[in-house]
């Protein structure tokens, strides 16, 4: 049996429909459309990427944004969010260092002038040994006006 460790949680009132053809049974993510205007549909999705994960299913990820990407396109959704506890650290984004999901998440973020790199104003995870910012948004520059300053709830913070 696959565990999933990630999840959506979508106001009713925004009409969610879960997008069950973007999973893929070796990647933790959940897809969703919802309500974003009377007339447009935005995609919404979340993905975990284990901390010890190797650079080929780190890889696998980036194309599987990429496949709900395309999923958008076919559908002619310009709206879409993808958030994820991608444990990427880059010192580009405020963290002390930089791992190679770090680097390849930046990578793919400056490769595409349609979509946006979100980081949060402050560290994402939290231990006795410091910091790290390893969650982060991406979404579609159609997105960039309606966004505003991230910030992180502490007191939602499950596992620190």
């Amino acid at each position: 049996a696959t565990i999933k460790g990630t999840s959506l949680i979508i106001r009713r009132r925004l009409l969610p429909q879960k997008i069950t053809c973007l999973e893929e049974n070796d990647i933790q993510s959940v897809w969703a459309t919802l309500n974003w205007s009377k007339q447009e549909r935005c995609l919404v999705g979340s993905i975990y990427c284990k901390p010890d994960g190797l650079r080929d299913q780190f890889q696998n990820i980036l194309n599987h944004i990429e496949n709900a990407k395309s999923y958008c396109k076919s559908q002619k959704i310009s709206k879409w969010i993808i958030m994820g506890d991608f444990n990427a650290r880059n010192v580009h984004w405020g963290d002390r260092v930089t791992n190679f999901r770090g680097d390849m998440l930046q990578q793919f973020s400056e490769a595409d002038i349609n979509q946006v790199l979100n980081i949060p104003n402050s560290a994402t995870f939290k231990s006795v040994n410091g910091g790290s910012i390893i969650d982060l948004a991406i979404f579609s520059s159609h997105m960039h006006s309606h966004h505003s300053d991230t910030s992180i709830d502490a007191e939602s913070e499950l596992f620190s």
